[in-house]
C-alpha cells in the first residue's frame, strides 16, 4: 500500500509572492511587529547630532510606508507605534531631511476621516505647535505648496490663545485678584 507524501517548500524569507503590490521589506516590518510589538532596528537610522553619543533616529519615509500598510490591514497598534516615532522625531527636528517625502506618502496614500486622529493629524499638530519656526522655513513653505491639505490641517491645529481675565478687586479684602 502506498503512503501519501506531502512536500512543502520551507519558507526562505521570500515575501514577494504575497501579491497586492505590498513592499516585502515593509511586510517584514509588520511581521516583526506582530512578534515583538515594536519596530525592528531597520526602522532606525543613525543621526549625527552635536554631541559625542551616536543617536538613532527613525526614518520618516520608512515609518510613513509602514503606516500605509498598517492602515491598509487595520493594525491599530502598529499605527500608534509609528505615530509615536513620528511625533518624537519631529519634536527633535522639524526640518528632518525626509519630511517632505514622508508627508507626500502620508497625504497621498492614507485617509483620515474627520473623527480619526492619525498620522496626518500628528504631522499637522507638530508643525502647528512650532508655527513661528515653520513660517520662517523655506522647506515648510515648499511642503505646504505641494500639499495644501497639510497647510489647512496645520491652520486648524494652531493652538487657540486663552483669553485673559482682567483683574478685579476682591469685595472682601480690596486686593487685586486674577
Amino acid at each position: 500500500m502506498g503512503v501519501l507524501q506531502l512536500k512543502a517548500d520551507p519558507y526562505e524569507g521570500n515575501l514577494d509572492n504575497l501579491g497586492d503590490g505590498d513592499d516585502p521589506v515593509v511586510i517584514e516590518e509588520m511581521v516583526h511587529y506582530f512578534y515583538h510589538l515594536k519596530l525592528s532596528p531597520k526602522a532606525q537610522v543613525f543621526s549625527p547630532w552635536e554631541c559625542e553619543v551616536i543617536h538613532v533616529e527613525p526614518s520618516l519615509v520608512y515609518l510613513a510606508r509602514i503606516y500605509v500598510l498598517a492602515e491598509k490591514y487595520f493594525i491599530e497598534g502598529l499605527k500608534a507605534t509609528v505615530m509615536i516615532g513620528f511625533r518624537e522625531s519631529l519634536a527633535r527636528d522639524l526640518e528632518h531631511p525626509e519630511l517632505i517625502e514622508a508627508c507626500q506618502i502620508i497625504y497621498k496614500k492614507t485617509s483620515e476621516p474627520g473623527s480619526e486622529q492619525g498620522l496626518k493629524t500628528v504631522v499637522a499638530k507638530s508643525l502647528a505647535n512650532e508655527l513661528e519656526k515653520v513660517r520662517k522655513s523655506e522647506m515648510h513653505e515648499k511642503l505646504f505648496q505641494e500639499l495644501p491639505e497639510l497647510a489647512i490641517r496645520v491652520l486648524k491645529e494652531v493652538p487657540k490663545p486663552q483669553p485673559q481675565r482682567p483683574p478685579y478687586l476682591c469685595s472682601n479684602c480690596d486686593a487685586v485678584c486674577w
